[in-house]
């Protein structure tokens, strides 16, 4: 069971940080950012994204994985970097428990999607990522019982999903890719049944 004042404690991080990560502020996994730096960014403060020890070769480089310091929220999220000897971020990925996208706190995977959408993916972005990540502000996507939102809440954009992206994280499809400018996006569902997770893979093209 889910400590509820930790979880609340989370949940009010995550609701503070998504107008601020929605505005900008993001890392293309190409244009040069360190990872150093990025640790200290809005999107692993808010998460309080925590190194595990755990890292794994990669492409000319190490992937280093962090997930939330919270013991309910730890397992169910974890955030990876692909970084060279000079510390240069050239890939990142997450990955996120279905139980979590598709149980009682659905919004705050939905949360935590958008705002990895919005630090990893880069500024200027194309249209359909623009749209995609619109999809995931609306509060309404794939929460459960009834959703009370003000007047000021992001409205379902009237425009569907091209990308593929937002069937993938509802479970409606195994996988989608997206090119947006210099970078390749790879959504994808894996893991046996009671396992699965959704997952985004961001790299340079």
């Amino acid at each position: 069971m889910i400590d509820k004042r930790g979880f609340l404690g989370w949940a009010a991080r995550i609701l503070s940080a998504a107008a601020t990560l929605a505005s900008g502020g993001a890392v293309a996994a190409s244009d040069g950012r360190k990872l150093s730096q990025e640790r200290d960014s809005d999107f692993f403060r808010w998460f309080h994204l925590a190194p595990t020890g755990v890292s794994s070769p990669g492409d000319n480089g190490q992937w280093i994985e962090f997930r939330p310091e919270s013991a309910e929220f730890g397992p169910l999220v974890e955030v990876a970097a692909l970084t060279d000897a000079d510390d240069v971020i050239h890939a990142t990925r997450l990955s996120v428990a279905r139980s979590f996208i598709e149980g009682r706190n659905a919004p705050f995977a939905r949360d935590i999607v958008k705002s990895f959408l919005a630090w990893a993916a880069p500024t200027p972005r194309t249209e359909d990522l623009a749209l995609l990540i619109a999809h995931f502000e609306d509060p309404r996507l794939g929460a459960h019982g009834t959703i009370l939102v003000g007047p000021d809440a992001p409205k379902t954009p009237a425009e569907p999903d091209r990308t593929g992206g937002l069937d993938v994280y509802l479970g409606r499809r195994d996988e989608a890719d997206l090119a947006a400018g210099p970078l390749g996006l790879r959504f994808s569902n894996d893991g046996p049944a009671n396992q699965r997770r959704f997952r985004i893979d961001v790299d340079g093209r």
